[in-house]
This record gives structure tokens, sequence and C-alpha cells, in this order.
């Protein structure tokens, strides 16, 4: 059986582009065109009621150089590389809550001044912001005070970015139930709409969110793949998770599933790390294999050329000791036949013949020597080197195949020479490349491969299942059977043919199939339920507040003016069906000090005895 390719896919790569400088025409200057600000965790989207998508969607974070008195802020897109500025990033959120107002500040005037607005001393347009689910007075205070008191807006008006979200949704319909699940990023939240109207009592939050999986997830590479600790950021998490990561319809079944090999390895998603490639490799180690085969060929012939060297100066010397044992033996002399005996000789006519294939061996070198240095082209080596050029051939092993044929077809009594030349390629090859098999069969790109398997279902699990990251509360399936409880039968019934999921972990694959499969598992036997995920989990909440905001005059039904901000306080808040409900703080007991006459101390005398 033929075995599937690995499909190998490479990290998300977002290109932070910064946010442009709108026009601020007369036209808009005029007419006060509201402004809509979804001030999320994660992104912050703004922009005017007029326009169809926000046109500012940036992350909600700052970062100025520390040391630096001078430094420009940078805002959301203006920071490039996150992760080299990550210890400098600061957030107005705690949770979901805002608290740091300076943080806050400083979003606005980015907010302000990619909107074009060039006013002087004050905002002259209206201003539509999301807050927390029950946000506290405090906080609610300081925001109205920061956009009444620096920035001069005519008035504001709070909402809740889920039930935003769902009026988006549900705009048309009235005394309408529902029951809104909600997917932060730091929070998750079940939120019951009865007769249109959000039922703060029993509402309920979940501490966790997309931050979460996101750390979660993070920890889990890191110490799954500890030699590439560093490559493994914490933006490179957040987008395969993402990309990749889905949510379970029945979670303990697809854990079996995954411990089957073939179902496994199906599934499993190989993400590529950036590296550097070694020089002169390439996928297939083919071209280093040429290069080696040429340097080893170029090394073969100067060994060659210096074993005749050495073998035509030994010849020489040697032919000189026979002709000398010649001139001995001619000259009658006694020591020629011990000199004859010495060289190996046992006659002087074996010795003449010696002699004769010694000056044959010396002149067939010297050929060999002169036609390798100054006309190689010309020489038996070189006519069949020729044949094995390399570039003749498109990988090693076929240029080692010919080099073999080419020694097998070889006649020995006449091409010993080469025969020889041939034989110390061959053992010079597979000494050289055996030494080094392992290093060509190492493949450097899976080094730097991510298996990324049972992770994908097991990082969004925690939303269902907290205890796996040691949180210590209730999942979301347990909390919405919780609220459901706290209704009659009827509106049970009424809110579970409502379920609306908003948020941008709502994005995530089958999060709406695994909602359904917990509501049936729930809801008594036979009962209907529906379930509805938001168009856009990401845009829904400014898209309805804009819609909020453009629907029977609720900008002049439910907007805090500055008269209003002025006479009831900052915390004041018009209740509506998006927004939280407004509960007055009571005002502080005021204690009277009394002041109370010193006590008498009345002195006895003491008796003396």
């Amino acid at each position: 059986m033929v075995e599937k390719p690995v499909k190998i896919y490479s990290l998300p790569t977002y290109q932070v582009k910064p946010d442009v400088f709108l026009v601020y025409s007369d036209n808009v200057s005029k007419s006060k065109i509201p402004i809509i600000i979804d001030n999320g965790s994660y992104l912050c989207k703004a922009g005017w009621i007029v326009n169809e998508k926000p046109p500012l969607v940036f992350r909600n974070v700052a970062a100025k150089h520390r040391g630096k008195k001078e430094s420009e802020t940078q805002v959301g897109n203006d920071i490039k590389n996150i992760e080299a500025v990550r210890w400098l990033l600061k957030t107005q959120f705690d949770k979901n809550v805002v608290t740091q107002f300076d943080v806050q500040e400083t979003i606005l005037d980015y907010i302000f001044n990619h909107l074009g607005i060039n006013s002087n001393g004050a905002v002259n347009h209206p201003i539509v912001m999301s807050e927390a689910v029950c946000n506290p007075n405090y906080s609610r205070q300081l925001m109205s005070e920061l956009l009444f008191e620096c920035y001069n807006v005519p008035q504001v008006s709070y909402g809740v970015d889920s039930l935003f979200s769902f009026y988006n949704y549900n705009a048309k319909s009235k005394g309408l139930f529902g029951l809104v699940v909600s997917l932060g990023y730091n929070t998750c939240h079940v939120l019951p709409l009865v007769r249109s109207r959000f039922d703060v009592r029993n509402a309920k939050r979940i501490s966790i969110g997309t931050s979460n999986m996101d750390g979660f997830f993070h920890r889990i590479l890191q110490l799954k793949y500890s030699a590439h600790a560093s490559a493994i950021t914490l933006s490179r998490a957040e987008s395969l998770i993402r990309e990749h990561m889905l949510f379970s319809q029945d979670f303990m079944e697809d854990i079996r599933m995954w411990e089957k090999e073939n179902y496994a390895k199906d599934n499993t998603h190989t993400v590529q790390l950036p590296y550097v490639p070694l020089p002169g490799s390439n996928s297939n180690n083919n071209s280093g294999k040429m290069e080696k085969c040429e340097v080893l060929l170029k090394r073969v012939q100067v060994m060659r050329l210096k074993q005749r060297s050495e073998k035509l100066a030994f010849d020489e010397e040697h032919l000189q000791e026979c002709l000398s044992v010649q001139d001995l033996i001619e000259d009658g002399d006694d020591e020629a036949i011990l000199a004859l005996q010495e060289l190996g000789y046992t006659s002087a006519a074996e010795l003449q013949a010696g002699i004769k294939k010694l000056n044959c061996n010396i002149r067939k070198l010297k050929n060999l020597i002169a036609a390798q240095q100054d006309e190689p082209q010309e020489s038996p080596f070189a006519n069949w080197c020729e044949e094995l050029n390399l570039s003749n051939f498109t990988d090693a092993d076929s240029w080692l195949n010919a080099v073999k044929l080419k020694r097998k077809t070889m006649e020995l009594e006449e091409k010993k020479e080469q025969i020889k030349i041939l034989d110390e390629v061959l053992a010079e090859y597979e000494r050289e490349f055996s030494k080094s098999q392992i290093n060509f069969s190492f493949n450097l790109a899976e080094y730097y491969q991510l298996q990324i398997g049972v992770e994908r279902i097991r990082i969004p699990e925690i939303l269902f299942q907290p205890t796996m990251v040691g949180i210590e509360q209730a999942g979301l399936a347990e909390t919405i059977e919780m609220v459901l409880a706290r209704y009659s039968l009827s509106d049970q019934q009424k809110l579970a043919e409502n379920v609306f999921i908003t948020g941008g972990c709502a994005k995530l694959p089958f999060i709406k199939e695994r909602i359904e499969t917990e509501l049936l598992a729930m809801r008594p036997f036979q009962s209907k339920f529906s379930v509805q995920l938001a168009d856009d989990p990401l845009f829904d909440a400014w898209k309805g507040a804009r819609k909020w905001a453009l629907h029977d005059d609720n900008l002049k039904k439910f907007a805090v003016t500055r008269q209003e901000y002025e006479e009831k306080g900052g915390d004041y808040l018009k209740d509506h069906m998006c927004s939280n409900h407004y509960v007055a703080l009571p005002p502080p007991v005021r204690k009277t000090i009394v002041q109370t006459a010193p006590p008498t101390v009345v002195k006895q005398e003491q008796k003396v005895t």
C-alpha cells in the first residue's frame, strides 16, 4: 500500500500594517457622526457609524521603551514585532475590566488621531463603547470621567459586547428570550435574556478564555520541543491555535480514536518552523554528492600522478644499479657475481632482460606523466575519464554505476593501469561516503517540524474542563445547565430554543456542534433546542453596536449627556437591552463625632494605718 505524502503546513504569517490616518471631512465634523468603539481585551475595533466595517482594528496594547523620556509610545499595529517588546507591553485590562486608565487614554488618543479628528480641545462626537459584563461602577465612573473631562465628548453610551452581537442577530425581535454564550479572550459568560432584558442576577462567568488556551499550548510546545523553545513564541502559538485547533463533539470518544495509529497519522498536522539550510545542500543532497565525487576524482588523479613519479624515480635508480653490475660483468670483476645476486638475478642474460624491461617501464611512465600534466586530453586516462565526466550524469549514484560498468568491460591484459585507477576510485568512494552516510541521511527540515496531534482537540477542551489547567471552576456545559436550572420549565424551553454563540474563540470549528451535543445531554427527552453561531464572531459586537445606535433613536434615549454626568455622577448608566443594569451605590454614611468631656478622676486619700 502506497503511503500518502505528509502535508507540511507553514507557520501563518500575519504582516502587521500600520493603521492609516483617515480624512476628517467637514461633513463628518459638522454632522457630529457617532463613533463606535468595541473595547475588547484582545482586539480593539473602532470606526464611524457610517462605516460598514470598523476601519481601525488593532491589538489593544501599548508599548513604551524604558529609559527614553522622549520615545513615542507604540500602540496596536504600530508594533511590528510584538515578541521583541512583549516585556514592555501594557494593557488597560485586569481580566476583562478596565483598571489602567493611563493606558486607556493612550488607546483613545490613538483612535481619535487615526480617525483624523483635529478639533481643538474636544471630540465633538457621541461615543458608543463596550464594557465588561457587570462592570464595576468605579471603573465606569473613571471611564466617563476620562471621556467627559479629557475629551469633552457630548454624550456616551455603554453596552456589553456580547449583547451587542446578539442584538445584531436579533435586532427585530420583541419580548425576546435568549441565552448568549460569550467566549472571550480572558473570560467566558453565559448571559440569559428574558423578554429582551438582560437578567444579570442569573448570569454566570467562567474565568477562562482564549488567553488560557494560548498559554497552555505555548507551554506544551516548549516542553515537547525543548530544543526549539526559543523559536516557539507566544505569537506563533496563538496563530497555530487559530489555524489548527477544533472543538471535539465527544472528547472521550475522540481520545480513544487518537489512540489508533492510522487515525492519529491521518489527523496529525505537521508544521514547518523556519530554519537556515546547510551550505551546499538541497532537499535530496544530490548536489553535495556530486561535488564530493568531483573532488574525489581529482584526488585520485593527484594520487596516481604522485605514485607514478615515485615509481619512475625508483625504476631509474634500480636501472642505474643494474647498469653498474653489467659493467662489472663486462670487466670480469670478481664482485660481479655477488652484486648480481644482491639484485635478485642469477645470470647475465636475466640481468639484460631486466634492464630492457626497466627501460620500457621508465619510458611508459614518462609518457603517462607527461600526458597527464601537459596533454591530458590525448592520454588514455583522459579518454576514459572524459566518458565519466560528471557533467554527463544527473546524480552521484548513476556516476558510480558507470564507473563499475567501465571497470567490468575493460580487458585485463591491455588496460591494467586504467583498471587500477578505477579500483582506487571505487575504494576511495566507498571509504569517503561510508564516513558521511549518516550526515547525508539527516533531514534538517524534518528536525525543525512540529507535530500537532491530540493537542488539536485537547487545547480547546479546557473551556469545557477548566481543571485540565488547574482552574477549579465549572466548565461551559455545566454553567449553561446551571443557568437554565434557575428558570421555570417554560422559560427554560424558550431560552434553549435561542442559544447564541459569539466571541473570538467561536471562530474555531465545531463549537456549535459541541454545544448542541451538550444541550442534547442535559435537556429533557425529545425537547427542542436551537443553537446559532454569530456570522462574524470577531466583528459582530461592533456591527451590533452600530445597528443599535442607528435604530429607533437609541442614542437620544439611552446616552448619558454631560449634564447628566455632572448631576448624577460618573457611574450613571441608562439601562437598555444591550447594557448592564445600573445599581446606584448607596451614599456614604456620615458619622457625627460627639465630643464628650474627659472623665473626672476622683482622688481618694490613702489612709495611713
